[in-house]
């Protein structure tokens, strides 16, 4: 014979009244009781045997759980107690999964992703890639994926994304696909998203597979004279200094255009770059040759006194806090100088002529090129030897070698 419940009225709990020393109790049926103790509260308690125990469990206090939501979290739990399940702990998972499926979107995880990455101790994202990112993020992702939960994005649904990106900017698509792997992996480690990163199902999809590379094209040896010449002849002071700077030092475009006075330490004769702006994000000392000093007291004359900006751009060549934009070197070398070389064909011009004068050892024009030279074992034992007073030779001997190519070539074309 089944046991009768819901035996209390809403009145009759209300006036329950405790008399003795010990607390009154109360029977609704099915497990449910009402416990009215000494000082008159009340409190609702789930209660059950099993397994030759007694359990009790409560669920909250009358009346700020009425009766009728006391009945509910009853017919709740007891069927899970049935089971051997604690209901209080399966419905804290419950309630978690719950949240956290729905209040992960795609949106939600690439903020907290962005957050990770922009304030880690070492290792955060750089000013430029934290940008991109965000740019990629709000130009081709969130309309499409922003307010998705991770778990409902399938690689059906990534493939549709990136080949819309694809059509219109093939480079991006890449950048963009790496992204979106970044963030469902981040929510991977934060054990936020469970399933499978949808990414990792579209490799090697022809569909959207990356654009063949072109090949740096360097500047020659036996062009650097007609380049100097060239680069001395341009107008803009800002310009021709930062291509000279950047064929004697081997610093790429990004390190170098975003050197401020702060950077520079006079007692060295050196820029001292922050790892945000080196590629390796390591924090790196640049020397620098005799020839550059006077160069950089003019630089500072023509400068803004209000900014610590040392290669301003023009009004038509300014990239992020008024500096050179990342594009113009490229676009001087080949437009207005007319060489086939881009700004990173001067480093391998550096690379090439160092190596074959067998003067300095591989190691040290690797370590001035900002390369990894050694493995992590050998740069162990190195203790963080960063050969700076031999690269002080280094950028030493190649400018002086370089002023040797000017003055050739000015011989050979009557400019002497």
């Amino acid at each position: 014979m089944a046991q009768a419940i819901n035996l209390l009225t809403y009145i009759e709990v209300k006036n329950l009244v405790c008399e003795g020393k010990s607390p009154l109790w109360k029977r609704d049926g099915g497990g449910l009781w009402i416990r009215v103790d000494p000082n008159q509260a009340k409190y609702w308690i789930l209660r059950w045997h099993k397994d030759g125990k007694n359990n009790a469990r409560g669920i909250g206090t009358f009346p700020q759980t009425s009766v009728t939501q006391a009945r509910k979290i009853r017919d709740e739990y007891m069927p899970l107690v049935k089971q051997g399940i604690d209901p209080r702990i399966e419905k804290k998972k419950e309630r978690f999964t719950k949240v956290e499926t729905s209040r992960f979107t795609f949106k939600k995880a690439f903020l907290d992703c962005f957050q990770h990455h922009a304030n880690k101790k070492s290792g955060a994202w750089s000013k430029g890639h934290k940008k991109r990112s965000n740019s990629i993020f709000t130009k081709y992702l969130n309309d499409y994926l922003g307010d998705l939960p991770l778990t409902e994005i399938t690689d059906e649904m990534v493939l549709e994304v990136l080949e819309s990106v694809y059509k219109k900017a093939p480079s991006t698509c890449q950048k963009a696909k790496h992204l979106i792997s970044v963030v469902f992996k981040y929510a991977k480690d934060k054990r936020i998203f469970k399933g499978f990163n949808p990414v990792m199902h579209l490799q090697g999809n022809s569909l959207i597979a990356p654009q063949p590379v072109k090949h740096r094209v360097e500047l020659h040896a036996h062009e650097v004279g007609e380049f100097m010449y060239k680069t001395s002849q341009l107008d803009n002071v800002f310009l021709k200094h930062f291509l000279y700077t950047q064929l004697v030092t081997c610093l790429r475009v990004g390190s170098l255009r975003n050197c401020k006075w702060g950077y520079y330490n006079d007692k060295y004769h050196a820029f001292e770059i922050p790892d945000e702006f080196m590629k390796g994000r390591k924090f790196f000392r640049c020397p620098l040759p005799t020839q550059l000093l006077p160069i950089l007291e003019e630089l500072r004359q023509h400068g803004d006194k209000n900014k610590d900006i040392i290669f301003k751009g023009s009004s038509r060549e300014r990239g992020e806090e008024g500096t050179l934009s990342g594009n113009t070197p490229n676009d001087t070398i080949k437009d207005r100088l007319g060489f086939m070389a881009d700004a990173h064909g001067l480093r391998t011009c550096f690379n090439k002529v160092l190596t074959k004068t067998k003067k300095f050892s591989i190691e040290v024009i690797e370590a001035q090129m900002s390369h990894k030279f050694a493995t992590d074992i050998r740069l162990a034992y190195l203790g963080g030897e960063d050969y700076f007073e031999e690269r002080q030779e280094l950028v030493q001997y190649f400018a002086d070698w370089c002023d040797k190519q000017l003055e050739e070539y000015k011989v050979d074309n009557g400019l002497a």
